[in-house]
């Protein structure tokens, strides 16, 4: 049922803005009642669908609205924008209105970091995503807000202020790999790219140029992101877990008690562009290939980019180091088996 909104949601949002584009390319002069009736559909119908299809927040409403705007303000000419001008007027108002509502979600979010602040296991996003969860209940909407704040934070705050290494015992998995000519390759290629696609577009559709420039600096920013959080985010023993991170973009925290066996992977089937089967999670980087196996006992959730989450029985992983992490990781297994005898 969930999905089913969803695709209704979606077919509405492409088919709405896209009727109303034709009709104004296909008339001469877009009459008054054209004019009010379209503006109106396009910032009053979105809210109203998105208050609908969702859980009825006041977040969604301001998030419809917006859209609409966007929507209103490419669809209708540069010089027939009248009825818009005064949406746009009573639009300051609502903005206002979510600037507030925004400034008293962040006072919750940060009253409630503070509640979890003192809460052993749990790591400064996990209780970010544990305080957003007052007042947005949507994990993936909550895990994608999160993606952007850690791609700020690893791409500009950790290129110039080293975080804090976890404690345990850390095994990194980049620098024996093509990880880093991957990067070096992606940062020379994507300015390139944005330069080629921005003049090209260009002679089109300025708009499209714009976009397609954005989001080549995000592109760009997510390549350091990715990079810098290699480095602070490695693969971790502590004293009865087993942390393995994939950059910032995956995570999985694995009790000693739910680990089966840990072997290598001889057939090497598990190349960058192949799609692993349900259940396992490939926690690689970059092109490059994984080289042990984690098998479980029992399904764990693993946190994907965006606030993904999926229940995974298998972990397919690498470290530089793979015979000294396998000898450090059996002796913390059998370590914690001893005191679990006790």
């Amino acid at each position: 049922m969930k999905l089913m909104r969803k695709m209704i949601l979606f077919l509405v949002i492409l088919i709405i803005p896209l009727t109303c584009y034709m009709y104004i390319k296909n008339v001469d002069n877009l009459s008054n009642e054209a004019n009010l009736t379209i503006n109106l559909l396009l910032v009053v119908l979105f809210p109203l669908l998105f208050w609908l299809l969702f859980k009825r927040k006041i977040f969604f409403i301001f998030s419809g609205f917006l859209i609409g705007l966007i929507f209103d303000f490419f669809i209708i000419p540069s010089g027939e924008r009248l009825y818009f001008n005064y949406i746009l007027k009573a639009a300051v108002l609502i903005e206002i209105s979510f600037v507030l509502f925004m400034l008293n979600n962040i006072r919750i979010t940060v009253k409630e970091m503070k509640k979890h602040k003192n809460e052993t296991g749990l790591e400064f996003w996990d209780r970010l995503d544990a305080s957003m969860s007052r007042w947005l209940e949507n994990p993936l909407a909550r895990g994608a807000i999160i993606m952007e704040f850690k791609t700020i934070y690893y791409s500009i705050v950790a290129s110039f202020k080293k975080p804090n290494l976890p404690e345990g015992n850390l095994f990194t998995y980049h620098k024996k790999t093509m990880f880093k000519t991957f990067i070096i390759l992606m940062l020379v290629l994507i300015p390139f790219d944005a330069i080629i696609f921005h003049f090209l577009l260009g002679l089109w559709s300025e708009i499209l140029a714009v976009i397609s420039t954005v989001i080549n600096i995000y592109a760009f920013f997510y390549v350091i992101a990715l990079n810098n959080s290699v480095k602070y985010l490695p693969v971790v023993i502590s004293n009865d877990k087993l942390t393995i991170n994939s950059g910032y973009t995956g995570k999985i925290v694995i009790d000693f008690d739910k680990i089966e066996s840990l072997v290598n992977i001889e057939n090497k089937d598990y190349a960058f562009f192949d799609k692993v089967d349900k259940g396992i999670f490939k926690a690689t980087v970059g092109i490059d290939e994984p080289e042990l196996e984690l098998k479980l006992n029992q399904s764990i959730k693993y946190q994907g980019p965006f606030g993904i989450q999926k229940w995974v029985n298998s972990v397919l992983f690498r470290v530089d180091e793979p015979q000294q992490f396998k000898k450090t990781l059996e002796e913390a297994l059998n370590k914690n088996n001893s005191e679990a005898m006790y």
